[in-house]
């Protein structure tokens, strides 16, 4: 009951929230940004580090764990606001000129809140459409 557990890569603790998992999921982005922000490289190689290094690491515990949006916006506007720093555009640029896909210029970013849409729908799509009738059948509600 004192300290939580880990199996199979998820952290149980004693209330079975995901309260606590989601402030470890914010304290891994906070730290992951710390360290790209100190590397000592130029801003565009730091965005670089993030799309190709810490984006992936932070889907992983979207399987895991019941996520809500608005916790992921949160986390979306801290990473937008480095990126913003890292690229040299003012506080001010949008989020569509950072992450659009139908922009003029479109720079090799995604968007953590899209990227969580997307893998809802592809857990969603491997639940349903799964070749085993059992899990097929088991009934797994899933938050979208």
């Amino acid at each position: 009951m004192d300290s939580p557990i880990k199996c199979l890569g998820k952290w149980f603790d004693v209330s079975l929230s995901d309260k606590a998992n989601i402030g470890r999921i914010r304290t891994q982005l906070q730290e992951g940004l710390k360290q790209i922000d100190r590397s000592g490289l130029p801003g565009k190689f730091k965005a670089w580090l993030f799309q190709n290094g810490l984006l992936p690491r932070l889907m992983w515990p979207r399987l895991l764990y019941e996520i809500t949006t608005s916790a992921v916006e949160s986390l979306e506007r801290t990473i937008s606001r480095h990126l913003r720093r890292w690229l040299g555009v003012p506080p001010s640029f949008t989020s569509i000129g950072l992450y659009g896909r139908t922009n003029q210029l479109q720079l090799p970013l995604s968007s953590l809140v899209e990227e969580f849409k997307v893998a809802k729908t592809r857990l969603v799509m491997t639940l349903k459409q799964s070749q085993d009738g059992s899990i097929r059948n088991a009934g797994i509600e899933t938050r979208t």
